[in-house]
């Protein structure tokens, strides 16, 4: 497997950058290294991490940024998102239907009541009386208004239909006050 950062523009996409993917238990056996030829030099990194060294090079290299977008297998990964707004790109992560969600103007329960000696308490937390959303929950209740039907590129007859909302993660970030993304 292999990650890989393509630019794309109207007319077409150039991929330019490539990454073999090389999961820890391959990169910890000597023999499956052996018989496969992957060299010694190539370490075990996880795929966010490999995507965000891809961005930041093709960033280093001048090329005018996009919206980056991305599959499933980031959409639960809050420090790949927050990198990316660290860099100032917007991005478009495919999400899973169990990824929940704070919808705009709901947040997770207030931080636990002080106790009378030490820090007062500063994270979040849930109830299980007011559990966040999916995401496809969300989904299905927003007004019609807010969806945009996309084309793919100009020599495509293919579309899309996008909706942006800001909201807070309800996965891992939900303990974290004023964690907020775009969806």
């Amino acid at each position: 497997m292999a990650i890989t950062l393509s630019v794309a523009t109207k007319r077409g996409s150039l991929p330019v950058h490539w990454r073999l993917y090389l999961p820890e238990i391959w990169a910890t056996d000597p023999a499956r290294r052996a018989r496969a030829g992957i060299p010694s030099e190539l370490q075990s990194a996880t795929k966010p991490a490999i995507a965000l060294e891809q961005v930041r090079a093709t960033q280093a290299f001048g090329l005018p940024a996009g919206i980056v977008l991305a599959d499933a297998a980031y959409d639960t990964n809050t420090a790949f998102r927050e990198a990316l707004t660290k860099m100032g790109l917007s991005y478009a992560v495919g999400s899973q239907t169990p990824v929940t969600v704070w919808e705009p103007g709901h947040a997770p329960g207030s931080p636990k009541s002080r106790k009378p000696t030490g820090r007062p308490p500063k994270l979040l937390h849930r109830d299980p009386t007011h559990p966040p959303p999916t995401i496809k929950a969300l989904a299905e209740h927003l007004p019609h208004g807010t969806w945009q039907t996309v084309r793919c590129r100009e020599t495509a007859d293919c579309s899309s239909r996008f909706a942006a909302v800001r909201g807070r993660g309800g996965l891992d970030s939900w303990a974290r006050p004023n964690r907020e993304s775009r969806w």
